[in-house]
């Protein structure tokens, strides 16, 4: 039985950092995919390849705890997927379920600029730890009857995503993949293990969104914890910056659920500017001198740009009001 499961990747729209604290925020699933394909080993080893990041078959055992024992020296690029796949393997086995040996090819390719170049920021982790469990759950025929499968899929790959990123991030990427479409995401509780309330949304019809690369990766994990960092430093500090942009993302939640653009457009704008104070009080640039440039442009062009994510790079989103001025905007940008 030969498995292919996809997960797209993730925009995020508003509520970047007020979303780690409870706060709503917005996200949109976008059409980059990660794929998994799991098949029937041929030998009684698994296997496991990443042609895109240039990682042949690696052959592996698993060990009686559950624990992955490669029969070559592990490659550091594997240590994401060992950290995922043996977390899964842990619930199947807590289902009872015997893991027999399988080969997997890991395909990531449309989360980078090109083979070897940097990836995009459209949450290539999170879309692979989707897929992953997705595929391995189907193959060994995993998902209970009577529940709530995309449910069931999210809490073990948010679970599982958490443990590999060091308990970092809310989940929202992790959503996007599991459910797509567009999405207002809340943590319900101030643990990590919290539930989250996630929610879809129909998109505005008067709204085009445009993806701008900086140029540059960053890293999520990094900003977010010089975030925790200044939380714990500056208490009162922390707090009074939690509120505004708590306060601008519940608004812009509520503006995009009632179609209300304009009133959306500006609590990005407002958003903007508080993401370029979150960087000054974190010592970070959360918006990059890259993302500087592009929102000089955007906003002489009469529309809105924010990073889109932790910032420092990546990806940004410019906000026009019809498909003339995104193709307009498109063609000044690049």
């Amino acid at each position: 039985m030969n498995i292919l499961t996809k997960a797209p990747g993730k925009l995020i729209l508003l509520g970047e950092y007020a979303v780690l604290e409870g706060a709503p925020a917005l996200v949109a699933a976008v059409n980059r995919l990660a794929r998994i394909t799991v098949a029937a080993a041929e030998e009684e080893t698994f296997s496991v390849e990443a042609p895109v990041i240039d990682i042949p078959f690696q052959k592996f055992m698993l060990d009686t705890a559950g624990k992955v024992r490669f029969l070559k020296k592990p490659l550091k690029k594997l240590k994401f997927f060992l950290s995922i796949f043996e977390h899964a393997v842990a619930d199947l086995k807590r289902k009872n379920i015997i893991t027999t040996p399988i080969r997997i090819t890991l395909d990531t390719s449309e989360f980078f600029l090109r083979k070897g170049a940097a990836k995009l920021g459209l949450g290539s982790s999170a879309a692979l730890t989707v897929a992953l469990i997705a595929a391995l759950f189907a193959y060994y025929e995993a998902v209970e009857p009577g529940i709530d499968e995309n449910m069931a899929l999210f809490q073990t790959a948010l679970s599982a995503h958490r443990a590999a990123q060091g308990n970092v991030g809310s989940g929202i990427d992790v959503a996007a993949c599991v459910y797509g479409g567009n999405l207002r995401y809340r943590l319900t509780g101030q643990s990590y293990t919290s539930p989250a309330e996630i929610r879809q949304l129909e998109p505005l019809k008067d709204v085009f969104f445009l993806p701008v690369w900086t140029g540059k990766a960053s890293s999520t994990k990094d900003l977010v914890k010089h975030f925790y960092n200044f939380k714990r430093k500056n208490g009162n500090g922390y707090r009074k910056l939690f509120m505004e942009l708590a306060e601008l993302s519940t608004a812009g939640s509520l503006a995009f659920a009632e179609k209300n653009t304009t009133d959306f457009l500006a609590l990005v704008q407002e958003y903007y500017k508080k993401m370029i104070e979150i960087g000054h009080r974190i010592e970070m640039p959360v918006v990059s001198p890259e993302h500087q440039k592009i929102a000089d442009l955007v906003y002489d062009f009469g529309a809105v740009y924010k990073p889109s994510g932790a910032g420092g790079g990546d990806l940004g989103i410019a906000c026009v009001r019809s498909a003339d001025e995104l193709t307009n905007l498109a063609s000044q940008i690049q």
